[in-house]
């Protein structure tokens, strides 16, 4: 008669741990010694955004063909020092590497995706993202996100250590994430008082905000006048919306 031997559940899931570490070390042997045959890139364009494309990309793991990757054993390659490559690039916004059955080298890329432009006079331009980062224009593409401009913008915006840079990216945000405003605004416009001047995508009035606080209020007022104004006075009926003051949409015909 044969006896069974039951396990104990703690030897139980150690000898599953130790039965999947082995395989593990198995496949990882088996990739050590494939060669890399092909580099599989898809990079994510949010808003169609193409700061990057797939040539960028392998200039970058390769450091300008400096270190080949193709032909080489999966062995010599480092799939974080491949990333880091990549991170170190501030058109990316994160990626992943990884390797397939086959050896295959499958790199993952999201772009960043920025929400405003800022145009400062002698001085080169530069975008900012959706975390604060700030980004470099590029020569082969232009993103479609609202200008900032400013009679006082001498030195990059600290949006970490600034109270009021920290709040202007608050507004920026704002306007990206809804559909409605960032179809509406095509330039935001900073005085010396640091006050702020909306400047449409249709339409030659100006919207003047005031200061930036309680922005959302305003911006509110501003649907409001495109909601219940625009369609009875129609278009360019004014030159100057102004809702900086509570409660009050005021509006200066031409």
């Amino acid at each position: 008669m044969t006896k069974r031997i039951r396990l104990k559940p703690h030897v139980k899931i150690a000898l599953f741990v130790l039965i999947a570490v082995i395989t593990w070390g198995i496949v990882e042997l088996r990739y050590q010694t494939r060669t890399c045959n092909k580099i599989l890139v898809n990079i994510h364009n949010p808003q169609g955004n193409f700061f990057l494309n797939e040539t960028d990309v392998l200039r970058l793991l390769t450091q300008d063909n400096k270190e080949p990757i193709l032909g080489k054993s999966h062995k010599e390659l480092s799939l974080k020092t491949l990333e880091q490559r990549l991170k170190g690039n501030l058109f990316v916004e994160k990626c992943q590497i990884a390797r397939n059955l086959q050896g295959d080298l499958l790199v993952e890329i999201v772009q960043v995706r920025p929400i405003a432009r800022f145009i400062r006079e002698d001085k080169p331009d530069f975008y900012v993202d959706s975390l604060g980062k700030i980004i470099p224009v590029s020569e082969k593409f232009t993103a479609r996100v609202p200008v900032v401009t400013s009679e006082k913008m001498y030195a990059l915006p600290d949006f970490q250590k600034n109270p009021n840079d920290a709040e202007l990216l608050r507004f920026l945000q704002t306007i990206f994430y809804d559909k409605f405003l960032k179809a509406q605004i095509a330039q935001i416009h900073l005085d010396e008082n640091q006050e702020i001047t909306l400047y449409l995508q249709v339409g030659q009035e100006k919207v003047f905000l005031g200061n930036i606080y309680k922005f959302e209020e305003k911006l509110q007022k501003l649907k409001t006048y495109y909601q219940k104004i625009l369609p009875n006075k129609g278009w360019n009926a004014y030159k100057a919306i102004d809702l900086q003051f509570d409660r009050q949409i005021l509006c200066k015909e031409k």
